[in-house]
């Protein structure tokens, strides 16, 4: 493992995807134990998507306190309960299904709708918050959890100027989604941006430019706001 240090980015590298989701998994873990240490318990937000299938695998084998753990996602398809694009039944079938003792927070079930936001937000409210950490992903678009480029949900949540919870629409189907906003997303002990590729490092690099193409997307909106905040973006890459 390798960690480099690039303007306001804290590269923790890795030289393929099997040791990176091992270097992921370790972070997580000594976080969480940590937290539940000093708290008694612990909040995990977790991404979707394929990248980070294989360090849930590894999660599920770690020895943690599970049964003082919340976990939840950083956003979610809004499907139907066990639908196969649902993050919820990626994460159940890579993690939880081994470890059904988690306190688990659904962003969506079947039958909600955008309507019901302040109900979900009922239901997370329980969460442990600042969250303790929070494991991003990141699209070729730049968009991170479900905060997109040219969604205007997204810009408001972006720019500050929406709740914790909000609806936002993909472009690619399913469309619609459910996100936390980058406020509540920084509202964080530990920030972990997990990706692979070299166009998605180059993306993040660029993201720090000024008047980059790539700084107004919206993974140039969480690095401005960690800058502003003096904290690094921790980025976990191979």
């Amino acid at each position: 493992m390798e960690v480099v240090v690039d303007q306001d980015i804290q590269w923790h590298q890795a030289p393929e995807k099997e040791s990176l989701a091992e270097l992921v998994v370790g972070a997580i873990c000594q976080a969480l134990q940590a937290a539940t240490q000093k708290q008694g318990r612990a909040s995990l937000l977790l991404s979707g998507g394929s990248t980070p299938q294989l360090a849930y695998q590894l999660l599920s084998n770690a020895t943690l306190p599970w049964d003082k753990l919340q976990i939840s996602l950083t956003d979610e398809r809004q499907v139907d309960d066990g639908h196969e694009a649902s993050n919820a039944v990626m994460v159940w079938q890579r993690l939880l299904a081994k470890r059904p003792q988690v306190q688990w927070f659904p962003l969506w079930q079947t039958g909600w709708t955008c309507q019901d936001i302040a109900e979900i937000k009922a239901r997370t409210a329980e969460m442990q918050t600042p969250f303790d950490v929070v494991l991003l992903g990141m699209g070729d678009d730049g968009h991170f959890a479900s905060l997109f480029p040219n969604c205007s949900a997204s810009a408001q949540a972006l720019h500050g100027d929406s709740d914790r919870l909000l609806c936002t629409t993909a472009p690619n189907a399913p469309t619609a989604r459910i996100s936390w906003s980058l406020k509540a997303l920084l509202d964080s002990k530990e920030l972990m941006l997990y990706i692979t590729g070299d166009r998605k490092k180059a993306i993040v690099q660029a993201a720090y430019q000024a008047d980059s193409a790539e700084s107004k997307l919206p993974i140039g909106y969480l690095v401005r706001a960690l800058q502003a905040a003096g904290r690094p973006l921790k980025v976990y890459w191979s």
